[in-house]
């Protein structure tokens, strides 16, 4: 959140940093005032004060922060103390007006893939880690370590059998889009790029360990969604290869990871067989029993406050499917059912109209830019995008801060102000 009010007040103060000696356009040499505002010298560094242009945020967008901020009145007039909470995460989305002026230089836009290609080992890594502790003992669920991973990191750890824990990060909201940009980088990517192949192929499989270790079904479905997304501006027969040599790295994987956790004891098929059961079956796993327990309630005030809804921070009254007493929850868990509760139906249709319009401008942007790497991009964020709208069917991915930060990158990406095309 700090991090979050930082950018936004640089960005809306007008101040950019350059280092010293760093090329800089002629636009922005007329445009900087160095004089009495320049800030005195650290380091090498020097910060000026430029004139920003102005940003227009599309209709769509002006629309849903319309239908925002009516939510969030609403919520208090419904004494909900939480609706602040829903919408920092919510307020995330302006982070597409300072990230459309960032992704306009060219030496950004490379900074940024990057930062994103070396954050999915990163969160292996962390992610592996954990695993380890909880599968050899050193930790226990309910332990110190426990709670402080449910606590600060607000993750989860759920013994699923043979030695294999559950670990979950909200960090892992971001692989799953980052992933799907790789492997569409990864499928168009010639011979001649052997340097760019490997790099891609390291980020793609660290992000597919942390996926089948994360062992959401939510995230499988979205991804699998996101897969056929990328079939868009390939051949068939080629998107049919790449694919397939995917799936083999994804089943490998997977036999490896549940083979070695549980001893050798078994390949983990018969786990994954359980878990899928659980989605014809759904009372026979806590969470989604809870989630089933929750439905009722929830459909029942989309029914009373249907056009404007109940405001951001709503509370649902379920019985709980062990003890059978009557529980209040926010964490709703259906996601596009939770936007439609809070927000009611013209503020749903006002977020779907922003999501629709983003697809248009991926399609728009497909005809005109010239490079072949940037049309990858552009398709690989969109399965991202498609990814994280599927998977909010049974949970709140979208709508999460993470969630919505990607959504805010998409966003920035696909404005006018950051349309000059770049090869990476």
């Amino acid at each position: 959140l700090a991090l979050f009010i930082t950018v936004m007040a640089v960005w809306f103060l007008k101040f950019s940093p350059f280092q010293e000696g760093r090329e800089r356009s002629p636009a922005q040499r007329d445009e900087a005032t160095v004089g009495n505002r320049r800030c005195p010298k650290r380091g090498s560094g020097k910060i000026y004060f430029l004139k920003r242009e102005k940003i227009k945020p599309s209709f769509f967008f002006s629309l849903f922060i319309l239908f925002l901020l009516f939510g969030l009145v609403r919520g208090f007039l419904n004494n909900s103390v939480f609706a602040v909470k829903d919408f920092i995460n919510y307020a995330y989305i302006f982070l597409a007006l300072p990230l459309s002026t960032f992704l306009k230089d060219r030496q950004n836009q490379r900074n940024a893939y990057v930062i994103f290609k070396a954050l999915i080992p990163a969160i292996f890594l962390l992610t592996l880690f954990v695993l380890i502790l909880f599968s050899t003992g050193l930790v226990e669920v309910h332990d110190q370590f426990y709670w402080w991973w449910r606590g600060i990191v607000i993750g989860k750890a759920t013994f699923a059998g043979y030695h294999f824990y559950r670990i979950v990060s909200s960090a892992h909201l971001l692989v799953l889009p980052l992933l799907l940009l790789c492997l569409s980088l990864w499928f168009a990517s010639g011979k001649d790029e052997q340097w760019k192949r490997k790099s891609l192929a390291l980020a793609i499989i660290v992000g597919t360990g942390t996926l089948l270790i994360n062992f959401s079904r939510a995230y499988f479905l979205g991804f699998f969604a996101g897969l056929l997304f990328l079939a868009i501006g390939l051949e068939k027969k080629r998107w049919l290869k790449a694919v397939a040599v995917f799936l083999l790295i994804f089943i490998a994987e997977f036999v490896m990871l549940f083979t070695l956790t549980s001893g050798f004891k078994t390949m983990g098929f018969d786990l994954l067989g359980k878990r899928m059961g659980t989605l014809v079956s759904p009372e026979e796993e806590l969470s989604s029993a809870t989630r089933l327990m929750i439905l009722p309630g929830l459909l029942e005030k989309i029914k009373e406050k249907p056009f404007w809804g109940y405001g951001l921070g709503m509370e649902i009254s379920y019985p709980d499917p062990v003890t059978k007493e009557m529980k209040k929850t926010r964490h709703l868990d259906w996601g596009w059912l939770e936007i439609l509760a809070e927000l009611g139906i013209f503020g749903f249709l006002s977020f779907l109209s922003l999501i629709i319009s983003l697809f248009v401008k991926m399609k728009e942007k497909l005809k005109t830019a010239p490079y072949f790497t940037d049309k990858r991009i552009t398709i690989g964020l969109g399965a991202g995008l498609t990814s994280l709208l599927i998977s909010s069917i049974t949970g709140p991915f979208i709508f999460h801060a993470l969630g919505i930060f990607y959504l805010s990158l998409v966003i920035a990406y696909l404005s006018p102000e950051s349309q000059e095309v770049n090869k990476i």
